[in-house]
């Protein structure tokens, strides 16, 4: 979950306290982007395109969030402040607004008529941004709770493709309400995906159509699921070694089964005693990729690239080494660098590789403080000749293990802010333990109930105290089975001593 808005909003309450010597009553305002990105999805063949929101830092809207996200950023207005402004840029090809079910506004719903018939129906139940536009939307005497923002225009297609996020609201500091203490608070947001109603995307009709959700999320993730890191490929100069070109009349030297150069690789420094450069073969080895392979017999092809060593990244290099069928196959070492340090290598036998190629496959984690310089990559055959072709070396984000919902301590008070985005009821139910329901809808309930199930219908929110009595993993789930794969609506406490 994003805590941009989090960070922002109380910063501007912080520099208030700090000049004016207490908490007065304030304005919180933030910024988000609605647009649409490519998402994978358990269970489903290809990506899924949602719509979502990025929380940028100012009305430009140009520092934002990479990539939207659904459920959008979480929305903590700070005790004190009085009042919400949504400053909403739309990204998207239709036109979009905000709302928050439980705070009031003035509200401009916006009306047409069907041809051909004579009655106004509803677009939107407030003022609408054009695309490509901004507007602002302002919550005046907010009342502490728990919320859904979501669009207010087209709501049968843009909520379910997922434009909604959570809000809340604190009575005071630690307070979710007056006199209802708490020492964390967690926001579970219940959410389902109908993958036929997104490419492209679709209205949602529960008596028509159907709607038939095949994935289950909480916070907009699976249970059990990682998703996919992007994949970046780091530049390579001359992979394939095709430069010099040796069949195309560069200086070569030549050869009945194939021109070759000694000493010469474009982008590649040679060094050590032994040869190395570029050979343009005819019969001895296929390439692997385009018309030549490099080549050593000793020598050291080496490259420093031009990105250097980034921290909290995997890397891997994959090295095609081939076997020439008119010579013994010697063995090879291939080596990741960064700034002259070995990072990683891997040394093949002279039994490694017979009758063609095999691929060297090197990874490399980054941590967050890595060494400092350029990447390099290093290849050298162990005395005899060794090709090799197709040098490809990509980084991606060092994956995070998927961790618990919520962890805490015996005895601590966890606020869960349970929030249904979703079209259907959930029914949210704790395993080993009870939690205290306090709050529903933005509003203190006046008897708390000790509940271990509850029912979570579409568009609701309730504010629920978990206070584990003893060290272990408590499992949340929904009783209504939202599960996809064996997962899906699925989350874990675990608690210690």
């Amino acid at each position: 979950m994003n805590n941009r808005h989090r960070i922002l909003t109380s910063a501007i309450a912080a520099t208030i306290a700090a000049t004016l010597g207490t908490q007065t009553a304030q304005a919180a305002d933030v910024y988000l982007r609605a647009e649409s990105f490519s998402r994978v999805l358990p269970g489903v063949a290809a990506p899924v395109t949602m719509w979502g929101y990025k929380s940028c830092t100012d009305d430009t809207f140009t520092d934002c969030d990479a990539v939207a996200s659904s459920p959008g950023p979480e929305i903590v207005v700070p005790p004190g402040d009085s009042s919400l402004t949504i400053h909403l840029y739309n990204g998207l090809a239709e036109p979009t607004s905000v709302m928050i079910p439980g705070q009031t506004k003035p509200m401009a719903p916006v009306t047409f008529t069907p041809a051909g018939d004579t009655r106004a129906r509803i677009r939107a139940f407030d003022k609408e941004v054009a695309p490509g536009s901004s507007d602002i939307f302002t919550w005046s005497n907010l009342r502490p709770g728990t919320y859904l923002y979501q669009s207010a225009s087209h709501v049968q297609l843009q909520v379910h493709m997922g434009l909604y996020g959570a809000m809340s609201s604190d009575a005071a500091t630690g307070e979710v309400y007056a006199g209802v203490p708490y020492a964390q608070a967690r926001t579970v947001i219940f959410s389902e995906v109908d993958p036929s109603l997104h490419s492209p995307p679709k209205a949602a009709n529960l008596t028509v159509d159907g709607y038939r959700p095949s994935v289950f999320l909480i916070n907009g993730k699976s249970f059990g699921f990682t998703d996919p890191v992007p994949v970046t490929a780091v530049p390579v100069s001359n992979p394939g070694f095709e430069d010099p070109d040796c069949g195309g009349g560069a200086t070569c030297v030549v050869n009945a089964l194939g021109n070759y150069t000694n000493g010469t690789a474009t982008g590649w420094t040679i060094t050590g005693a032994g040869g190395a450069g570029v050979f343009d073969p005819v019969s001895a080895i296929a390439p692997t990729e385009g018309d030549q392979v490099g080549w050593s017999s000793g020598s050291t092809l080496a490259q420093v690239l031009t990105e250097s060593l980034q921290a909290n990244q995997s890397y891997t290099l994959t090295v095609d080494v081939g076997d020439r069928s008119d010579m013994a196959f010697p063995g090879y070492t291939v080596g990741l660098y960064a700034g002259g340090t070995l990072l990683v290598e891997q040394v093949g036998t002279a039994a490694s590789v017979t009758s063609g190629w095999a691929s060297s496959t090197l990874t490399y984690a980054a941590g967050a403080t890595p060494p400092p310089g350029a990447l390099e990559i290093r290849l050298k055959s162990a005395g005899g000749q060794t090709e090799f072709d197709n040098i490809r070396l990509v980084r991606a984000p060092v994956a995070a293990a998927p961790g618990p919902l919520v962890t805490a301590i015996t005895g601590q008070r966890v606020l869960l802010r349970l929030l249904n985005a979703g079209l259907q009821n959930r029914a949210p139910q704790l395993l080993g333990g009870y939690f205290e329901i306090v709050g529903e809808d933005g509003h203190r309930l006046p008897v708390s109930h000790l509940q271990y199930n509850t029912l979570l219908p579409a568009g609701k929110a309730l504010d629920v105290v978990f206070t584990p009595a003893a060290p272990g993993t408590y499992t949340l789930y929904d009783r209504r089975l939202g599960l996809s794969n064996g997962t899906g609506q699925l989350g874990q406490i675990v608690v210690t001593p």
